[in-house]
């Protein structure tokens, strides 16, 4: 699995850096989700309006600078249980790792929990996500 260049552009959709050590206040730009990713070694919080994930600066909050990710490839959103990994018609697919197991991230939108690790179906690791309860670990 590589690991590529990941970039959160902050101030186009208000995400928060939550560090190490959280509040539990409310992420800029409509809520938190209480979910955190960990993503280019940073843990933010997933905005009530989720956050998109791509190759392109401009509609994507996280940027991979990575050829085999698409402008945009896929969309982290909450859903009354959790988060869904949604793939935005990627070239490459999406994918959540689970131990073992791979799924493949639907159009609709895929559970993810604790310790996913979200990918392009090639390889490229795009974020995991964390309990921020166990000091942001998986």
């Amino acid at each position: 699995m590589s690991e590529a260049a990941l970039t959160v552009a902050d101030e186009l959709l208000g995400l928060r850096d939550t560090g190490p050590h959280t509040d539990g206040a409310e992420a800029a730009g409509g809520g938190s989700t209480g979910m955190r990713l960990l993503v280019g070694g940073r843990t933010l919080e997933v905005p009530a309006r989720g956050v998109v994930l791509g190759r392109q600066p401009g509609p994507a909050g996280i940027v991979v600078t990575d050829g085999r990710v698409s402008r945009r490839h896929a969309r982290i959103h909450p859903t009354g249980a959790g988060i869904a990994v949604a793939d935005l018609a990627s070239t490459n697919g999406t994918v959540i790792l689970r131990g073992e197991t791979r799924i493949n991230a639907t159009e609709e939108g895929t559970p993810a929990t604790y310790g996913d690790r979200i990918a392009t179906a090639n390889g490229v690791l795009l974020a995991e996500v964390v309990d921020e309860s166990r000091g942001g670990q998986s």
